[in-house]
């Protein structure tokens, strides 16, 4: 079995702005753990455990699914939290210009899979880049005064081209992902 999901990548000039809002949270010392550069994504759908044989028949799922589509720019923007910055469990920067592309694009895959018996979560998709967990309550107060005060932070734009099939293995020092398949937006599709 392969822990899986479905996410599009980001370009480097964005992750090094994810850095920089990173670096800028951590002044207010609270008990977070950071999401890797490396590791950030825009995740599309978790799939969980999957047999290592369904992995061809779900990448070609995830084809059929985004054939139509070609590839957009996505905005990355705006520092919030889930479920809200007073009670900040996961960190994130938003999605402005394009997320309706990201929306589309996310509906196309679920429904995808939905087709080979994979079913989506049951709530709205918000396209958001992760950049870190709260593990303990310690300083929720300054973290969220900083959270507010970086909710109009931009990392830029990035050009989403593929969607790419992850597996996910947990490790001592954080989770390894690795490409399964990559699945491009073709130039000129609408």
């Amino acid at each position: 079995m392969l822990r899986t999901f479905v996410a599009v990548e980001i370009s480097e000039a964005v992750h090094r702005k994810a850095a920089e809002l990173i670096r800028a949270l951590q002044a207010a010392e609270a008990g977070v753990k950071w999401v890797e550069t490396h590791n950030q994504h825009l995740t599309l759908q978790f799939l969980g455990d999957v047999a290592e044989e369904r992995i061809p028949g779900i990448a070609q799922a995830v084809e059929r699914g985004v054939e139509k589509l070609g590839p957009f720019f996505l905005e990355i923007a705006g520092a919030g939290a889930f479920p809200n910055v007073h009670k900040p469990r996961t960190l994130w920067l938003g999605a402005k210009e394009g997320a309706e592309q990201m929306a589309d694009l996310h509906e196309r895959v679920a429904s995808a899979l939905a087709g080979v018996g994979i079913r989506d979560e049951d709530r709205r998709y918000q396209p958001h880049l992760t950049i870190g967990r709260v593990r303990n309550f310690k300083n929720l107060s300054l973290l969220s005064g900083l959270l507010k005060q970086y909710a109009d932070f931009n990392a830029g734009k990035t050009l989403i081209d593929q969607v790419v099939l992850f597996s996910s293995r947990l490790q001592s020092g954080g989770p390894v992902y690795t490409p399964l398949a990559k699945v491009i937006l073709k130039e000129g599709s609408t």
